[in-house]
């Protein structure tokens, strides 16, 4: 775990098992449940080799994508790899969300909070939602993600989670 003095509050998982967290997430959230959540849903990355698997992935469309373009339109080649890389990171957002969420019930037996880091973004941060936004966003719309979650803690017995 390492602190990183930024203050827009972030938490990212690294390469080698790190997850940094940032001054303005410790200033932003102040619930156990809820920086149990954050920092579950990094576990999950690592947990799911997301990060490996995106930077394989990357590698991959760079590659083609040089070899067709004939290392022409450089910039180009990045907004596609972006665009094609998007799809596939939201569902691995969705994923982490689903192992941090279980993470932290697990260890705190409440979930009471879990929410407070993405309402407090939400509140504070995002701007209006766009269709045409998503071709870039690696990460899910807060709105969505809040819902998704508080649906899955509707469904979540105490035997799913592990």
């Amino acid at each position: 775990l390492v602190f990183l003095d930024i203050p827009t509050p972030n938490a990212v998982a690294v390469p080698g098992g790190v997850v940094g967290v940032t001054r303005g997430l410790l200033n932003l959230v102040k619930s156990d449940e809820g920086l149990a959540m954050v920092l579950g849903h990094e576990l999950g990355h690592h947990q799911s080799r997301h990060v490996l698997k995106s930077l394989g992935r990357s590698l991959l469309w760079i590659s083609a994508i040089s070899i067709f373009m004939e290392g022409y339109a450089v910039d180009s080649a990045q907004y596609l790899v972006q665009m094609f890389s998007a799809s596939h990171s939201r569902e691995q957002e969705y994923e982490a969300d689903r192992i941090g969420f279980k993470l932290a019930k697990k260890q705190l037996g409440t979930a009471d909070s879990y929410l407070e880091f993405f309402e407090k973004v939400h509140a504070n941060y995002e701007e209006g939602e766009s269709q045409w936004g998503d071709l870039f966003r690696s990460h899910p719309y807060t709105l969505d993600r809040i819902r998704r979650l508080k649906s899955m803690m509707k469904d979540v017995s105490s035997e799913d989670i592990r």
